[in-house]
């Protein structure tokens, strides 16, 4: 069909946007996942003490 109307309201880039910003953080959150074991084993204490400054923000 040519003559297909768009809905009001719905752009899709905003959806590729929104994906987009989803699958950022949730990488962001599995790379912290995987490099959080070595960091602790590399610096001890001072990551820990860094760690909870991170969170706080």
């Amino acid at each position: 069909m040519t003559g297909e109307l768009k809905s009001a309201g719905y752009n899709r880039w905003l959806v590729i946007l929104g994906t987009a910003l989803v699958q950022l953080g949730v990488g962001t959150f599995y790379a912290w996942s995987i490099f959080n074991t070595p960091i602790l084993k590399m610096f001890g204490e001072l990551a820990l003490d860094k760690q909870g400054h991170v969170a706080a923000v």
